[in-house]
């Protein structure tokens, strides 16, 4: 038995509930439907340690993790309570697993090898349950005995046999000597047998899925075997030899009708046994072949439609079955396909699985149910066929010597074939409509118009050689049937594009498939996903060769870097692959410390003297051996080898060890933004706006740039769907239209080359919460939080918006000037780009196969290191927080503030008049502000000079610092310049 304390144990169920309602904690309301416009569930956590969520919008019963298993995935209790301790990994100790009777006994001489042999017994009640699933069993009968004895029958019929035991001789693996094992069935271990005469197929249902299924004689049996079809045969025959007798005793008058041979009125083909019976328990004649992708021959298609009024093919919803039934229809168009509910793969079966197969249908549907499933199981075939009549006369039609005939469009057959095909409506509140035209083949999904559709209906029967009377019909239908008007008619499909979740990510390339999860990069099959992707979005690399483009051959490389996170809460790194040109790239945009290393130290013993090199050493509180590596390199040739040696070290040997760490701090923080933003989930907890800047201090105000952000945002663009933004004020603070080209399947918003004016609160709503698009002309919608896209701001100059608000929905990533532009002023030694680094005019485009599969390889890896994450990796935060400093004071402030507050001045560490030097400052600046903003302009100032604005040790209960009945400001130094307790 699974206890539920056991399952509660490790967190009370909170992973749990977390793995199903994201947002769900104890401090506010959340959503746990995604409909409703206000948060009205909450979680608590009970005395005895259990969580619980009360959705007090519905029913506002307290739930734990397994009834919440039990609402969400619609099961019952026994089947919510093993999903639920299958996630935590508890599992029954003391039960054991249902197992036969073996007893095993030295080979008789009449047993050789391969001996088999069985003893039968009758169906009893557990073993009929185990068969049959609720609504097949109802269907058998009004009471028990009814459908004992009905079950017994359908499954006699079908050649099912219940069996005490078997008795099968095989060799020993160990001695090689032949013994003799008898396999008895228990209550708990039923064993059936299909028996087929010349093969017997032995069914143990409670069996591992390996051994479940096994042929006697071993090996012999007929892969093409159609189980069922003899004993419709002789149905038939018996049923057309009553017809005889009945023909011979009829009259005249009822002769005509009786001469036509009987038919079943239908006959179901399913996947196996077990939903055959269940079928058939419904009164329906039921075939099956050995195997769910068996294709269905010509040869049998013919007869079954001789032997019934309609031909059914049932198969599993898995995407194995979904394809097999739909391409089997394709070929036989007047084969009727049944695909079981949708609905159906939101409940779970015992083992905790997605429910597929009839057997699971008949758990939740009753016989009606699958009657009305039947009625609109629609055949491809879309078009109707009469003769055709003359309208004047009344009589058949022909042409060179043939009955002609007539052949009409069927509307709904019409819909039904190019909804099996992919087509379909799809809801998307950006059009104009509110819907599109969409077709999804192998979960890819692209747009298509109204042309696309009639298009492929004609390409079909052009493909299938029909008749020029038929294609014809439809070339004419574009007016009709096939208008836009009416191919509106087709039918609206919720199109999960959800590639993602907390923990794990797909990405689609053209013909693979790869999950990535905290722990590893694999391959998956396309549809293991069970979600669509967007055509554009599928990836499709290539390299030019010859001025042409020629695909990569996709394939998983090991981890090109591994991240550590140290005790003294900083991470190290270790760059496992120093020839990728990508990486390569990312390492000099982190080199904060570049021209301490490559300009100041490099030659530091050829261009210095000993005393100077002395000075150098102690004025900049290296250890020895950081010293005595930088005196290390001494001549030309050393230099030029350093140079080559470590051209692309994020850690070279000439930076001190703090210069090194805060490098690498550098370029991890950058590894996780990329991961973060390559992984489309949202988290609440993490509402990050990434605020890309450079790193260089410039004090004049003034944007350089050119240091590499916007070739990592191009890199991104080739992940995700990227909507750009202005990067101006103008352009978007007073703009309430300028996040109007923002869709449903945009991934990224991106402002590049963002200028210093842009108000950040404008991105607050959407970092946070539901985004509400306004369009021109239309309604506002709204996108959902967890599918809204991220956000990316490339910035040459600091962030002026820095309070505890802005700055809990910030991840900053930082550029160095590694990357930058000689402009003859002196303050460079020459220019360094990635074209003169590399030797390629687009490190994105021009670079061969393997640096292709690089990148692609270096950006999802990104993501995985992301994933293993708990926490957020900021970059080493001065010099951001002194440029943001700059920033938020402004340049012309900063100038006045240098003067006005300059040791020489007196007014460090004394009482200023406020007033006295804000109109000071608005005279130098020609122009005026608030006091309030005056005063932040001050905050910044001082904090970015490291001194203390009115200590708290000078104001008075409101905060201030007043003197002869004036408020004053203090601007309070380190070390005072002048005695500061000297008054006015």
């Amino acid at each position: 038995m699974i206890e539920i304390d056991d399952i509660m144990r490790e967190d009370g169920g909170l992973r749990f509930i977390l793995s199903r309602y994201p947002d769900a904690n104890e401090k506010k309301a959340f959503k746990v439907r995604g409909e409703e416009k206000t948060a009205s569930a909450r979680m608590k956590c009970l005395e005895d340690g259990v969580y619980v969520v009360t959705d007090f919008g519905s029913d506002s019963k307290p739930r734990n993790a397994i009834a919440i298993c039990e609402l969400e995935d619609r099961v019952d209790y026994g089947t919510a309570i093993k999903t639920v301790a299958a996630f935590y990994g508890v599992v029954p100790e003391k039960q054991a697993l249902p197992k036969p009777d073996v007893e095993s006994r030295p080979a008789g001489p009449e047993e050789p090898e391969g001996y088999f042999d069985f003893e039968e017994k009758e169906f009893d009640l557990h073993e009929l349950l185990t068969i049959y699933s609720r609504y097949a069993w109802e269907a058998l009968g009004a009471n028990d005995d009814k459908r004992i004895d009905n079950g017994r029958k359908n499954l006699h019929y079908y050649r099912w046999k219940c069996l005490k035991s078997f008795t099968k001789t095989k060799k020993d693996e160990k001695t090689g000597k032949l013994v003799t094992r008898k396999i008895s069935s228990n209550e708990r271990f039923p064993i059936f047998m299909i028996d087929e005469g010349k093969f017997k197929k032995i069914y143990k249902p409670k069996d591992d899925k390996k051994y479940r299924f096994q042929y006697e004689p071993e090996g012999n049996y007929e892969k093409d075997y159609i189980h069922g079809l003899d004993q419709h045969r002789k149905f038939l025959i018996d049923l057309n030899a009553k017809a005889d007798q009945d023909y011979d005793k009829a009259d005249e008058e009822g002769k005509e009708e009786k001469r036509k041979d009987a038919k079943l009125q239908e006959i179901i083909i399913c996947s196996g046994g077990s939903d055959a019976v269940n079928v058939a328990a419904l009164g329906f004649k039921v075939i099956w072949m050995n195997s769910e992708t068996a294709f269905l021959r010509p040869e049998l298609y013919r007869e079954l439609m001789k032997m019934a009024d309609a031909v059914y093919l049932l198969n599993d919803i898995d995407p194995t079955g979904i394809k097999a039934t739909h391409n089997t229809c394709m070929h036989y168009l007047e084969l009727r396909g049944v695909f079981l509910p949708d609905s159906l793969r939101e409940k779970r079966d015992q083992r905790g699985n997605p429910c597929k197969d009839v057997r699971d249908y008949l758990k939740y549907y009753n016989q009606s149910a699958f009657r009305r499933l039947l009625s609109t199981s629609y055949p491809y075939q879309f078009w109707d066929v009469e003769q055709a009549v003359d309208a004047k006369t009344g009589k058949v039609k022909y042409k060179y010597g043939r009955p002609m005939m007539e052949f009409k469009p069927n509307p709904l057959r019409i819909y039904n074939f190019l909804h099996r095909n992919g087509f379909s409506r799809l809801k998307w509140e950006s059009a104009n409509d509110g819907k599109i035209f969409v077709r999804a083949e192998n979960n890819i999904v692209r747009v298509v118009n109204e042309s696309d559709l009639r298009d492929f209906i004609n390409d079909f029967l052009e493909e299938r050689m029909e008749s020029e009377d038929l294609r014809n019909t439809f070339y004419r239908a574009t007016s009709g049937t096939l208008a836009n008007q009416s191919l509106a008619n087709l039918p609206f499909k919720d199109l999960d594009f959800q590639n993602y979740g907390q923990d794990y990510q797909y990405y689609f390339f053209d013909k693979k498939t790869w999950k990535v999860t905290a722990k590893a990069i694999e391959e998956v099959k396309q549809s293991e996903s069970e979600c669509y992707v967007w055509q554009d979005k599928v990836m499709r690399p290539t390299v030019k060769v010859n001025r042409e483009e020629r695909p990569v051959k996709v394939e998983i490389l090991p981890d090109m870097f591994r991240v550590k996170h140290m005790p003294n809460g900083k991470y190290d790194i270790d760059i496992l692959d120093n020839d990728c040109i990508f990486f390569n790239y990312l390492i000099q945009t982190c080199r904060i410390h570049w021209r301490r290393e490559w300009e100041e130290r490099i030659d530091i013993m050829t261009r210095l003297n000993k005393t100077q090199q002395a000075e150098y050493f102690e004025g900049s509180f290296m250890s020895p051996e950081e010293a005595k590596r930088i005196m290390a390199v001494r001549t030309p040739k050393e230099i030029a080898d350093y140079k080559e040696k470590h051209q692309f070290d994020i850690a070279g040997p000439l930076l001190t060890m703090a210069e090194q760490e805060e490098q690498k701090q550098h370029l991890v923080n950058r590894l996780f933004v990329i991961g973060y933003v390559l992984h489309r989930y949202k988290f609440a907890s993490r509402p990050w706006v990434v605020y890309s800047m450079d790193g260089k201090l410039a004090e004049d105000g003034e944007s350089h740039g050119g240091t590499g952000k916007s070739i990592l945002t191009k890199a991104i663009k080739k992940f995700l769907k990227v909507t750009p933004l202005p990067g101006t004020g103008d352009a978007i603070n007073e703009n309430d239209f300028v996040f109007e080209k923002v869709k449903e399947d945009t991934d990224l918003v991106l402002i590049d080359d963002m200028d210093s004016y842009v108000r950040f609160r404008k991105f607050y709503e959407p970092a946070t919460s539901d985004w509400v698009i306004n369009r021109k002309g239309r309604e506002s919608n709204v996108l959902d939080f967890q599918r809204s896209p991220k956000i990316w701001m490339n910035s040459n100059f600091g962030d002026r918006y820095t309070e505890p608000s802005d700055i809990r929905r910030k991840i900053y990533t930082v550029f160095s000037d590694w990357y930058h532009e000689d402009d003859g002023s002196g303050e460079y030694n020459g220019s360094h780009s990635p074209k003169i680094e590399f030797g390629v005019q687009n490190i994105l485009e021009d670079v061969s196969e393997v640096q292709c599969l690089k990148f692609y390889n270096l950006m999802i890896q990104c993501v995985k290191f992301y994933l293993s994450c708990e926490d957020k990796i900021d970059p080493p935060l001065d010099n951001v927080n002194r440029r943001n400093l700059l920033s938020e004071m402004g340049e012309n402030f900063h100038n006045w503030a240098e003067v006005y507050f300059h040791p020489a001045s007196g007014n460090l560490n004394q009482n200023v008049v406020r007033t006295d030097a804000q109109e000071s400052y608005w005279a130098d600046s020609r122009a005026k502000g608030t006091p309030q903003l005056f005063k932040k302009k001050m905050q910044a100032w001082c904090r970015y000079n490291g001194y203390e604005l009115n200590p708290s040790d000078l104001i008075d209960k409101q905060g201030r610092i007043m003197y002869n009945n004036k408020e004053c400001f203090h601007v309070r130094t380190p070390k005072p310049a002048t005695n500061s307790d000297i008054p006015f």
